[in-house]
């Protein structure tokens, strides 16, 4: 199929110039956008395709035609040669037993709206717009006369695909990162019970179940009537999130026994100055000694060597009082963020989660004294039957807004689940879901579901695409209150 679409749009290229009136620099432009993207979509290598639109673009503009040939006709001879110069020559096979190797595209390329959520094998949840512009930085752009492309097969993307032959998802590389300036897309949503639509290009190519028959179609051949095949379940491959590793771009210290961190600054600097310049925090060097006689030593100094690997002793530098956290995101802190997100309060000085069922109090006080050594204080709400659970720390408030992004004051609409916890395993992402849901969930007297409500449209999709990594499948819609929108997430089943 793949060949016969880059023969046919070679062809409707081809015509075009035959039907030129005249040819000029306009139309070769044209002309050659239109390769590209013909090549691009069959899997042709990005570099030779650069090297072929410059080649044709250049002597159509250069080389005069030779005596008795059109315009029109010239170029056309020159994209045939070009196209032979990679293709090779046609020739006749002889009639006897002989070895034919087949060779085949191995894919095709996707292009959708900038704002497309992309589900990575690694459990990562991002953009189109943002996975594109974190690999711009550090590979290189191809510019081409409709957008440019990103060479990226030797980064380790990898993304579910689906597998038309064994109609499941498998885990597949990502080779290329194409971006497209003013292409026309086109909006699909499904009946499915959810708020969602997707935005893509014509060509786009989708699996859908029509009069019993299993087709791969474009997007601008969907009837209404289509059946189109969507992911219930796919897994991820999940990794342990060591968070020292964030901890290290913010201004935390770390307390560690007073001789070591003495003989680990000596290892690696000649003087103790030397290391509070080569500080991205302003430090008092009388305050900066003082401090490492008492095993105080800026985490941007240390090394994961340096430290124990189950819980790191911190402070930030406006706070008097030491915390215990954890190296790595645990079960325990997962369950934790989930009450967090589902009932919690942060300011610049404590966190609060606020709940009035006895279980959910009792369990984040225990966690509180596990995961942090602090023993929260607990307080009635005045405005309502609930209790107030407060933590207060500026350390753990600095950790919660700097290393999970969680916004000081009211949540909002642009909460969301920090991406050490998306990318984790399935284990400890059940951890955070269950705690989530005791929260915010609710379950309906008169049907079989459960369904959350959030001012964050972000949240709710992520959990809606978190909950494909369990099979389930859940509903998004949006209602409003006082003109003011909210998302709502329904699971319902029979057996829910």
């Amino acid at each position: 199929m793949v060949l016969d679409n880059l023969g046919d749009s070679l062809k409707r290229t081809l015509k075009k110039i035959a039907n030129a009136v005249h040819v000029d620099a306009k139309l070769v432009k044209e002309v050659v956008r239109d390769i590209q993207r013909a090549l691009l979509q069959a899997d042709v290598n990005v570099k030779l395709v650069v090297e072929l639109s410059k080649t044709i673009e250049k002597r159509s503009l250069e080389e005069k035609p030779p005596a008795g040939m059109s315009n029109r006709e010239h170029v056309i001879h020159i994209v045939y040669d070009e196209l032979v110069n990679i293709l090779g020559e046609s020739r006749e096979l002889p009639i006897k037993k002989q070895i034919i190797m087949m060779v085949g595209l191995y894919g095709q390329g996707k292009c959708v709206h900038p704002q497309s959520n992309i589900s990575l094998s690694s459990g990562d949840i991002i953009t189109a717009e943002q996975l594109y512009e974190k690999y711009r930085v550090n590979y290189e752009e191809d510019r081409l006369d409709d957008g440019s492309i990103i060479d990226v097969s030797s980064a380790d993307i990898y993304v579910p695909s689906f597998n038309p032959k064994t109609l499941r998802n498998e885990r597949k590389k990502v080779s290329h990162l194409w971006k497209l300036q003013g292409k026309h897309l086109l909006q699909v949503s499904l009946d499915a019970g959810n708020d969602f639509s997707v935005k893509v290009t014509p060509e786009h190519p989708f699996f859908i179940l029509r009069n019993g028959n299993f087709l791969k179609i474009r997007a601008d051949e969907l009837r209404s009537d289509d059946y189109v095949a969507v992911p219930r379940e796919y897994s991820i491959t999940g990794k342990e999130h060591d968070l020292f590793t964030d901890l290290k771009q913010h201004d935390f210290d770390v307390i560690i026994n007073p001789s070591s961190a003495k003989t680990i600054l000596h290892s690696r600097f000649d003087i103790i100055l030397e290391a509070v310049d080569n500080l991205n925090y302003k430090r008092n060097y009388c305050s900066f000694t003082l401090d490492l006689k008492k095993g105080r030593v800026p985490i941007q100094l240390l090394e994961g060597t340096d430290v124990p690997r189950d819980y790191l002793t911190l402070k930030s530098k406006k706070s008097h009082v030491n915390i215990r956290f954890p190296r790595f995101l645990t079960c325990d802190l997962a369950e934790f963020l989930g009450y967090f997100i589902g009932d919690g309060h942060l300011t610049t000085t404590y966190v609060e989660i606020i709940s009035a069922d006895t279980e959910i109090i009792n369990r984040v006080k225990t966690l509180s004294s596990c995961l942090f050594g602090i023993k929260p204080y607990v307080k009635k709400d005045k405005r309502s039957n609930a209790y107030k659970i407060v933590l207060a720390s500026t350390t753990l408030a600095s950790i919660f807004k700097n290393l999970f992004h969680f916004p000081p004051g009211k949540k909002g609409p642009n909460l969301s689940i920090p991406d050490c916890m998306l990318s984790s395993s399935d284990l400890i992402l059940s951890r955070f879901i269950q705690a989530y849901f005791d929260c915010d969930g609710s379950i309906c007297k008169s049907y079989r579901n459960i369904e959350i409500t959030s001012e964050s449209r972000i949240l709710i999709k992520q959990i809606n695409l978190i909950l494909h990594r369990f099979g389930i499948f859940s509903c998004v819609s949006i209602k409003r209150v006082h003109a003011k929108p909210y998302w709502k997430l329904c699971i319902e089943a029979r057996y829910t």
